[in-house]
This record gives C-alpha cells, structure tokens and sequence, in this order.
C-alpha cells in the first residue's frame, strides 16, 4: 500500500508546483502587461498575450497596476486602444463589475463597456 500512495504523492505534488508560476515570473508579466497599457499599446500587448499563451481573462483577477485593476487602470491613463481590446475579451459581469469606477474614462471606452454588458 505504502508503495502505491507515496508515488502518486510525489506525482501530485509535483504537478501542483509546476501549475503554480513563480512570484518572478508574475511580476515580470505584471510589469510588462502595465507598461503595455500605459502606453496604450494594444499590438504589443496582443503580441504579449500570445507569446506567453497568457489570456485577459484568465491573468485579470491576480493583475493589479497601481494599485488597481487593469480595466480601471487603462480607463485613468486613457488607453482606449487596450481599454477596448480588454472589455472585449473579459466576461459581461466583470466589465459591469468595474464600469461605476471607469465613469472619469474617455467617452469610447465607456460607450465599449456599456455596449458589451447591453446597455
């Protein structure tokens, strides 16, 4: 019995670690993601994305730039290149979600976030 649970302990523990991205790793991504919405740089970003096989949708609830969500965060810089291609790609209720706190961001975003939630 012993010879059968400590293998496929080892196998889960080992899984479980190689799922989990180290705290460097994040905050590479983190930075770069930022910058990439600072700038308002949606090719970039879109390249990102892709080369790292990173998905909005996925990435959006661990991701904070300055202290905010990246939604939040592009509607104060005024990226609505990559305000617009996030509200795209993130599920209705999490734009619905964040759309009282994007009320200081430029008229094209709000129009995108209103449109993708119905309203």
């Amino acid at each position: 019995m012993k010879n059968v649970i400590l293998p496929l302990t080892l196998v889960a523990i080992v899984i479980t670690s190689a799922a989990l991205p180290s705290p460097a790793f994040a905050a590479e991504h983190g930075q770069s993601l930022c910058n990439f919405v600072a700038a308002d740089e949606k090719k970039r970003l879109r390249k990102y994305l892709r080369n790292n096989k990173l998905k909005i949708r996925k990435i959006f609830s661990q991701l904070v730039c300055n202290d905010k969500n990246l939604l939040i965060f592009a509607s104060e810089m005024k990226a609505v290149k990559t305000g617009s291609f996030m509200i795209s790609k993130l599920p209705k209720d999490v734009v619905a979600t964040n759309l009282p706190q994007m009320q200081s961001a430029p008229a094209k975003l709000l129009r995108a976030a209103k449109k993708r939630i119905g309203g």
